[in-house]
């Protein structure tokens, strides 16, 4: 193969560890090897950082040590940088190249990486070579289940169980095999086989600990890390999750917040340092325990999360969320909050991103309702599209925060504008889609999080009256359309977001819990408000706009509180219908006679098999071809007929 040829060693090289061997003495490669084990036992007490010095000591002294870059690779994989690990992965074979271990953690590597194809290549390197190794066939595995090749999967796991009969190891691939098939019971058992075989193992006790997490069966879990905890020495991995778990426990039962907060105290305070995202997402959870117990101190976590990573909008949407449900509107957090969103607003109209613009004006109101600066832009934002019923709503809120002469006046001047027809107060009138939008995930309050920023960021589109209820899988399916029933709503969309936090999946169901329509998009915490925008574009594509017909002007002709500003264009052909008798009834096709801003006049084109039906004043009327037979079935099961 190409890449190893490319690191088989040189004359040169062998020239190098020649001389190295020759001037530096036996007394001198015995230290680095003191510094290599002593590195490994850090390593195996999960003292990440202090066995890296450890290791860097080994290879200052002789820089050719490649059992020093293997460990290094170990702990840097172990650590979740995965691009450190290949690296020195592959300067550790420039001195040992046909070590199977240190190839098995450059495919791990580009596998972690998702670099699949490169991945498979060593490990096949390795299988034709190490044709015994069981460690490379499950590692395999691990792969396929990742490529969602699983027949190929569970191939490689009875393969590496013929050639080592009750491998630990292999059990606990197993168990991730049956997790990922859906079959928890088996993947239990597996887990527990894996214990009991090695019971003495920290992998093992967080491996079947996060089992039990990821089936909300927070007891055993709890009471599994505990007794680790006793057992192994700085249980970093174990008291992470044990953490999480109190928390998760905590969120259920309304108390035990502060055993949550001890946990996460002790990883800050000696836990390996890591990299600013993982402290961000640390300093997240403790604000969020924080939240029921010291208000001061969520606040000064949240700060301190978003300081180490400014940009993660899952983070900023959590405290926020938390700000406005718990402080005064004249509170200054509320303020300082608000001044990032009117900070935002300003890049936003730089980059002509208009939806955004309206948005983050939007939410530095809502977080600081006191404020005169956002009102004042956006009055300007309405204005100039000519939105003279927005601008007056807006200016109405600044008068009861700014009684300054101008903004009365301002004020005045509007209401005699007004009464003297010289704008006209123009909104659409539509048809407004009632559905629930539920998300599902076990990472603490992001389901709240995520379902309110739907709700906010849905009123931009002017059509959705969505609402948000708390879900768990456990209440089935029936609970939802008993919700459903009750309230009058049509639809109900699930979100599924996996495991790792890396995967999102929407379904929208009618109001018989049958499939109508899913999505489905690659997701990232710090890119929350992302991820809500590509929803509530899928939704907008597939709930079409439907407007309420005004009243007859003349004959035949109608007043639409719709316009140009609204979607429509010229040459649209829109259809009027009924909804009166459970059913969608097309009455007429109407054209556009006269296209405003915010407004037109419609015209009968033609009624429906001719027949004439009466007025069509308080009638729906969307574009003719959302009832086209491409549409109008979708449509009627979203709007439960």
């Amino acid at each position: 193969m190409k890449q190893f040829s490319e690191i088989m060693p040189s004359l040169i090289l062998l020239a190098i560890i020649f001389l190295f061997n020759t001037f530096y003495p036996e007394e001198t490669t015995a230290n680095a090897k003191i510094y290599l084990d002593a590195g490994i036992n850090l390593y195996n007490q999960e003292k990440y950082f202090e066995a890296i010095d450890s290791f860097r000591n080994a290879l200052e002294i002789n820089p050719y040590y490649g059992d020093a870059y293997k460990y290094m690779a170990l702990v840097y994989f172990a650590l979740g940088e995965f691009q450190a690990s290949l690296e020195n992965s592959q300067n550790a074979l420039k001195y040992a190249n046909n070590d199977p271990d240190i190839m098995l953690i450059l495919a791990n590597s580009y596998r972690e990486l998702g670099h699949y194809d490169q991945s498979l290549e060593v490990y096949n390197h390795i299988v034709s070579n190490f044709p015994a190794y069981v460690e490379v066939y499950r590692n395999m595995a691990e792969l396929y289940m990742k490529m969602n090749k699983l027949p190929l999967s569970l191939s490689m796991l009875e393969k590496a169980d013929r050639i080592n009969k009750n491998y630990w190891k292999n059990y606990i691939s197993f168990g991730n095999y049956y997790l990922k098939t859906g079959n928890d019971v088996k993947a239990r058992d597996y887990f527990r086989k894996a214990l009991a075989l090695n019971p003495t193992e920290r992998l093992v006790y967080v491996t079947l600990a996060d089992y039990y997490r990821s089936v909300n069966d927070y007891d055993e879990a709890i009471s599994l890390l505990e007794s680790g905890e006793k057992l192994f020495n700085n249980f970093y991995s174990g008291i992470l999750l044990l953490a999480d778990c109190y928390l998760n426990k905590a969120m259920i039962m309304g108390s035990g917040y502060d055993k949550a907060i001890e946990k996460y105290l002790w990883i800050r305070n000696n836990g390996p340092q890591q990299d600013k995202i993982f402290m961000s997402g640390l300093f997240y959870k403790m604000g969020f325990a924080y939240e029921k117990i010291n208000t001061a101190k969520a606040v000064d976590c949240y700060k301190e999360s978003l300081s180490l990573e400014p940009g993660n909008q899952f983070v900023r949407d959590a405290f926020e969320y938390f700000v406005i449900n718990n402080f005064r509107v004249d509170a200054p957090e509320r303020h300082d909050l608000s001044a990032f969103h009117v900070e935002s607003s300003m890049e936003d109209i730089k980059k002509g991103e208009n939806k955004s613009y309206f948005l983050n004006l939007k939410r530095a109101i809502t977080l600081y309702p006191l404020a005169v600066e956002p009102r004042q832009t956006m009055i300007n934002y309405y204005e100039q599209r000519k939105n003279y019923y927005g601008a007056y709503q807006e200016l109405k809120s600044l008068s009861m925060v700014d009684r300054s002469y101008k903004v009365q006046d301002k004020l005045e001047n509007y209401e005699w504008m007004i009464k003297n027809d010289k704008i006209k107060l123009e909104n659409p009138d539509y048809f407004y889609y009632n559905g629930l939008i539920l998300l599902r995930s076990d990472f603490f309050n992001l389901p709240t999080i995520y379902s309110d920023i739907v709700l906010y960021n849905s009123l931009y589109y002017g059509k959705f009256k969505f609402a948000t209820m708390d879900y768990r899988k456990e209440q089935g399916i029936n609970s939802v359309m008993e919700y459903l029933r009750v309230n009058n709503y049509s639809f109900f969309v699930i979100g599924e977001l996996d495991k790792s936090l890396s995967f999102l999946q929407f379904k929208l169901f009618d109001k018989n819990g049958k499939l109508i329509d899913s999505f489905s998009e690659n997701y990232r915490m710090e890119e929350m408000d992302t991820s809500v925008n590509r929803f509530l574009e899928w939704m907008d594509r597939i709930l079409p706009s439907i407007w309420i017909i005004g009243s007859e002007t003349s004959p035949g002709v109608y007043y639409l509180s719709s316009g140009a500003m609204n979607g429509i264009v010229s040459n649209d052909s829109l259809a009027a219908f009924d909804t009166g008798q459970g059913d969608i009834k097309l009455l007429s096709i109407l054209k556009i006679k006269n296209l405003r801003n915010y407004s037109s006049d419609i015209t009968i084109v033609t009624n429906y098999k001719g027949r004439s039906y009466g007025s069509l004043e308080s009638k729906c009327i969307t574009k003719n071809m959302y009832l086209s037979p491409k549409y109008l079935t979708k449509l009627k099961r979203i709007l439960g007929y």
